[in-house]
């Protein structure tokens, strides 16, 4: 069973303590930080790294242990492990980690007032014309729902921001139907996010886990 964890960056409140957090983690992860240019960049980044160490404890994993290399399209993976995969995201103040023993998908997004414009960038013809046939709260409410899938699905493939939400079809008579036979979604709603994981596995947690800093 995927196990899924999330942490908000309201958590980190002094600069002593950000600096104090980076120090527990990689080098790697340090120097991301680091090359950001925005504080709220940074703060999501140091949340990440914090988080992925918490999940990956429960395997006796510590994120500045772990070795973590780049697949060809740069989804990330723990070196030397065939048993374990991990997949992180953010957006907003939230951010999130799902871990499984096979390949995982996850995204989050905020929850905000999607345009005319973003609809037709996530959805072909026949999606967003679906879409644009709804009442304006259930539209949106569906439509956060259908791209979480489709980016947790792209990052499932491992291709992540180089795929095209646009070029798949996923909304069937109303109803978000993975692409693939063998792959099951499961979306989640934190309060003004949507969430959903991709994965081979059809169980899912009932909740993610919300993970506070030490």
């Amino acid at each position: 069973m995927a196990q899924v964890y999330f942490i908000t960056t309201d958590a980190l409140q002094t600069a002593g303590a950000f600096d104090a957090l980076c120090e527990t983690l990689s080098p790697a992860r340090r120097e991301k930080i680091a090359r950001a240019r925005w504080e709220a960049d940074k703060r999501r980044l140091l949340c990440a790294g914090l988080l992925l160490d918490r999940a990956l404890r429960p395997y006796g994993l510590r994120e500045r242990e772990a070795g973590i290399i780049l697949g060809a399209h740069g989804k990330p993976y723990l070196a030397g492990r065939n048993d374990l995969f991990f997949n992180l995201s953010h957006s907003g103040k939230i951010v999130l980690c799902a871990v499984s023993d096979q390949e995982i998908g996850a995204d989050v997004q905020i929850i905000r007032s999607a345009g005319d414009a973003l609809m037709r960038r996530v959805c072909p013809e026949e999606e967003y014309a679906a879409l644009a046939a709804l009442p304006e709260q259930e539209r949106q409410a569906l439509f956060f729902r259908l791209w979480t899938a489709k980016e947790s699905y792209l990052k499932w493939r491992g291709t992540g921001l180089l795929g095209n939400p646009g070029t798949l079809t996923l909304l069937h008579s109303g109803r978000i139907v993975p692409p693939e036979d063998h792959l099951f979604f499961r979306a989640y709603a934190l309060p003004g996010y949507a969430v959903c994981i991709c994965g081979r596995d059809p169980v899912f947690p009932p909740e993610p886990t919300f993970v506070t800093i030490p």
